[in-house]
Order: C-alpha cells, then structure tokens, then sequence
C-alpha cells in the first residue's frame, strides 16, 4: 500500500485530485492553516504519468522538525491504519460541533467529521413544492439558510417553481419576481460564510438576469441552449445538467429498462459534456444530476442510486437529489414530508462513496448520521 497526502483549497479541489485515481481508502478531511488535506491510500504506485505529476505536485514533503504538519499527517495515517496511535490523538483532541481540534504551536489542527461530498440545500419559494416545504416568506428563508451556513452547509439552491408533476409552470418574470428579494438578502451573507448560490432554474430569462449573483446554474431540464450556456461558461459558473425526459416530472413518461438505464444516463452525460467542452466549460465547471424520479420507476431510481459508481467514468462532479421523492414508497408510507431520515440515511451512504453533491431539505439529519459514520 502507497500513502500521499493530499493538499486543496477546498473540498471541490481535493474531490477533483482523487478523481480517476483507483485508491482503496482515504482519510477524514483535515484542516491545518486555511488548507484542506486528506491521506489517500493506493494498493499500487501510479503507473500513469499524468496522474502522478497530479499527486506529486500536491504532495507535502516530510519535514524533520516536528511541526502542525508532520502531526496531521501522522494523525491522518493512524487514522487509516487503525492504529492504536489514533487512539492517542483522538483522546487529544477536542471536540467541537462537526470536528475535533488539537492546537499545536498555536496552530489549530482539526479532524473533520462530514464527507468530502458537499450538501445543497433546497430552499423551495414557493408555495406549491411537492414536498410543503416552500415558503415566500423571505426573512424566514433568511434565517434556515443562515443557520445552515452556520452548520456547514456549502451549497445553497434556491428555486421558485415546483417540478412536481402537474405543476403549474411560472413565466421568468414571475420567477423573478419571488426569487430577487430573497437572492438580493444572500449577497450580505457572502462576507460571514464561504459559500455557494445556486439558482435553480431552467428559463433562459431567469438565468440570464441572475447570473451576476449565482455560483451554479441548476438545470433540472438539462437544455438550456447556447445562449445561455455560454455566458455561464465565460463567466466561470458551474453549470450542473440533470438527465430528465420530461419537465416537470411526467409519472407516465418512463424510461425503457433495457438497455440499463445507467448506460443510458451515461450515454446522456457522455453527449452532455461535448456539447458543453465546445462552449468553453471546463470540467470543474460541469456537474451532471441522474435524475432521480424524473421519468424513472421507482425501481430504476434505487437501481440508479445502488450503482452510481458507474457513472465515475465520466470524470465529472456528480449531483444525486433524492430527498422526499416518491420512490421513497418501497420503504416507507410516511407523507413526503416526513421522509427526512430515509432521506439522510441515503445521502449518508451516497457521501461515503464518491458522490460529490447530495441536494436535501433536511441537513441536520444527515450531518447527525454523518458525524457517526466518521467513528467507524
């Protein structure tokens, strides 16, 4: 087994280094001085040159002083090794809210406890979301958002019409007319949180008047046209393209299980990311989202979630929102509303594979299950 030790900015940037690499395991996140680091190990040494200029030129070289560094690495190693020294770290630290710390030097070292995968939250304004959860009620939406930034939480999705199917269809004046006070409210919270905005939204219109204030563009139809495409490519957005056939959702519009509907997802994504790459998008800034329960039976849906991983060959971020669907109701006959714990135990499993993105309503669940996994 060969260990390397990773460097990024943030989690999206470590995500980015480990994927195509072919690794057995990694470590918890760790923070040390504005950096984020993990310990990856690899059965075997990186054959490919590409790949271990890659992991070579973000490797930290052992230091000989005994310094913050060489201590989260030896911390990170018996973490993955299992070793009794691990014991003597843990015992160390101390504990906060979605972490522990140990202060070395006046250095603060800290062991996450969340997934390198990262949480979207939904923010629904609007009155007609499948689920009741949506709410016009702007200072109320204020306030969940900014106690989920104060969480943890990274991603913020912000949208106006339910895709529910037999909803009813906004006109982009009218999406903007419900989404401007509440985005206008989020550019005071950028200097107190790092975070992202996303604007969800498949209206040319809608997406063009807020691209300025947004970090990601999601597009639950998967074809917004060149002339948006575009100007999200030219100004660095993240453009996430979900595979549906139908918006809103069509529950007599399904599809065929044959071939297997992951190789059709995958052919989608395939035909997706040439048709962005000739726009100018860099593979950073394209996510795909299979579409969970848009035109798929509830046993493709959890067919789709049990072999995700099979879409890692398209070498892209990938998105997975589940949370409340219908196809909950194999496992529970609870009303969508109350799916909240199936939901987060799925995203829980999803964000300890390589998924990077779980789009959910209820994080403080997930972040519970979460913090529990990390002990084993």
């Amino acid at each position: 087994m060969h260990l390397y030790l990773l460097r990024g900015l943030n989690r999206a940037d470590l995500r980015m280094q480990l994927r195509g690499l072919n690794y057995s395991t990694h470590s918890s996140c760790y923070e040390l001085d504005g950096y984020l680091y993990i310990v990856v190990q690899i059965e075997e040494m990186i054959a490919n040159p590409q790949l271990a200029t890659i992991i070579l030129a973000n490797q930290v070289p052992m230091v000989q002083a005994f310094t913050a560094l060489q201590l989260l690495q030896d911390w990170a190693i018996s973490e993955i090794q299992h070793s009794l020294n691990f014991l003597s770290f843990e015992e160390k630290a101390t504990n906060l809210v979605n972490a522990c710390q140990i202060m070395h030097n006046g250095s603060e070292l800290r062991r996450s406890y969340l997934p390198l995968g990262e949480i979207m939250l939904i923010v629904n304004c609007t009155p007609d979301s499948f689920s009741a959860d949506g709410s016009l009620d702007v200072m109320a939406n204020l306030l969940r958002i900014t106690q989920a930034l104060t969480a943890g939480v990274s991603i913020i999705d912000v949208g106006a019409e339910s895709t529910r199917p037999n909803a009813a269809k906004l006109s982009s004046d009218e999406e903007i007319a419900r989404l401007s006070p509440l985005l206008a409210e989020l550019q005071g919270l950028r200097s107190q949180f790092n975070f992202k905005i996303s604007l969800d939204s498949y209206q040319a219109d809608t997406v063009k008047y807020f691209l300025p204030q947004i970090d990601i563009v999601n597009d639950v139809s998967g074809k917004l046209d060149h002339t948006s495409l575009r100007p999200c490519a030219e100004q660095k957005k993240i453009y996430v393209g979900m595979h549906s056939l139908s918006v809103p959702a069509n529950p007599c519009l399904i599809m065929p299980n044959y071939p297997d509907p992951l190789q059709q997802i995958a052919l989608w994504g395939e035909k997706k990311l040439e048709q962005l790459q000739d726009l100018g998008f860099t593979s950073e800034q394209i996510c795909l989202d299979v579409g969970i329960g848009f035109n798929k039976s509830s046993a493709q849906s959890w067919h789709i979630l049990r072999n995700f991983s099979s879409l890692l060959k398209l070498g892209v971020p990938l998105l997975i929102g589940h949370s409340r669907k219908r196809f909950l109701n194999k496992i529970c006959s609870t009303e969508l509303a109350n799916r909240d714990l199936e939901s987060a135990a799925i995203a829980n499993i999803l964000l300890s594979g390589r998924v990077d993105y779980v789009r959910v309503h209820n994080y403080q669940l997930l972040h519970s299950l979460a913090r529990v996994s990390n002990q084993f």
